[in-house]
């Protein structure tokens, strides 16, 4: 979609908002409307980010745009809806008319990774809401000081094979690398496809939003590391692993030892790591939530002994010491096949690459007589 910029709402900055980006608009007038509004987007996130891991995931330049001259919301289009990202990037007192006007151009649309305030105004706007996952957050004090037996078996392996984690620029390092090194873990990965949507695409373009860190033994780099920003008013308060890809390793818990350098890294920094999405883990259904959809979705969690992808991502991330931070969606349609379908086609994968073959049809069968009940 190339960053395209949506429908530019027909609002005026309320009265004491946002009159500094007003005028950095005026700056950049001569910039394509696709650059203005990524811009645009960025400072935002800084400003309004308000400690949300997503916000680094809506400056993609692929997903689309609806603006306001006080806000934005990043989108995708996918078979006629519109599949936002997240919450607005805004003032949170503006928050309620960005949906108000958002619901009045997307006919159709399906709000994924909100948290619980945005997910209960939804409600209350007349869509279906309901809890889709967790994030994970750490605790680096007792990651660090009293690292679990798991942890701590990993870090004596890594120690033996002389594991290290070195940063380096986005100008300095080894595109060809890395992207070997991207190839080789894709073709052997559960998901072969470059996901999208909720992780941003590898790129080298530095921004100023990531960080990337190569994982070595000894002087051989055979892994990396991208880290996205999380902000809250204006700086940076902790960071997100976004990606780690690696060729194939002797290294036994390289998951448990790169998390651990991460986050001694970052302690020193005085920032906090974080490790992302657990997808139908842990649900938690906001106030005022669908029974219909939560039901399904309910289901949906205890029929998950057979993807293999999403009982591995919780795996990972539970084995480590943190706080879960409950995720909804909220849908036009009670129907949570259709959901789940337009979220992985935002992703750009298909429902049979996250979930599955044997998962997709108990989901299509199991629950399509509930679900064209509750259309």
């Amino acid at each position: 979609m190339g960053g395209r910029t949506a429908e530019r709402a027909d609002a005026t900055a309320r009265p004491g908002h946002a009159t500094g980006l007003a005028r950095d608009e005026r700056c950049q007038a001569r910039r394509s409307p696709a650059e203005r509004g990524l811009r645009h987007a960025h400072a935002l996130a800084r400003r309004f980010g308000d400690g949300d891991l997503i916000a680094c995931a809506t400056l993609d330049p692929s997903l689309e745009r609806f603006e306001t001259s006080f806000g934005t919301w990043a989108y995708r289009r996918v078979g006629g809806v519109h599949a936002a990202l997240g919450g607005p990037l805004c003032d949170p007192a503006d928050r309620a008319e960005m949906l108000r006007r958002f619901l009045r151009v997307a006919p159709r649309p399906i709000l994924f990774y909100l948290r619980e305030p945005l997910a209960r105004a939804c409600a209350e706007a007349g869509l279906h809401t309901a809890g889709i996952g967790c994030d994970r957050s750490l605790d680096a004090s007792a990651l660090l000081d009293a690292p679990p037996k798991e942890v701590r078996g990993a870090l004596r392996h890594a120690d033996k094979l002389d594991f290290s984690i070195e940063e380096t620029s986005w100008a300095a390092v080894d595109r060809a690398r890395l992207d070997a090194i991207s190839r080789a873990y894709l073709a052997r990965a559960e998901i072969t496809k470059e996901v999208g949507f909720l992780v941003r695409p590898m790129s080298y373009e530095d921004d100023g939003t990531r960080r990337v860190l190569l994982l070595k033994h000894g002087a051989r780099t055979f892994g990396f590391a991208v880290l996205d920003a999380i902000w809250r008013d204006g700086r940076v308060e902790a960071w997100l692993l976004d990606l780690l890809r690696l060729e194939r390793t002797r290294q036994w818990g390289v998951w448990l030892s790169t998390v651990h350098g991460l986050a001694a890294r970052l302690r020193a920094e005085g920032a906090r790591l974080a490790v992302g999405f657990a997808p139908l883990h842990g649900l938690v259904h906001p106030p005022g939530a669908s029974r219909a959809l939560s039901w399904q979705l309910d289901a949906m969690e205890r029929r998950l002994s057979n993807a293999k992808y999403l009982r591995r991502l919780y795996a990972l991330k539970a084995a480590l010491p943190g706080a879960w931070e409950p995720r909804s969606v909220a849908s036009f349609t009670r129907a949570a096949p259709r959901i789940l379908h337009a979220f992985t086609e935002a992703s750009g994968v298909g429902a049979r690459y996250l979930l599955g073959p044997d998962l997709v049809r108990v989901i299509w069968r199991g629950f399509g007589g509930a679900a064209r009940d509750a259309r």
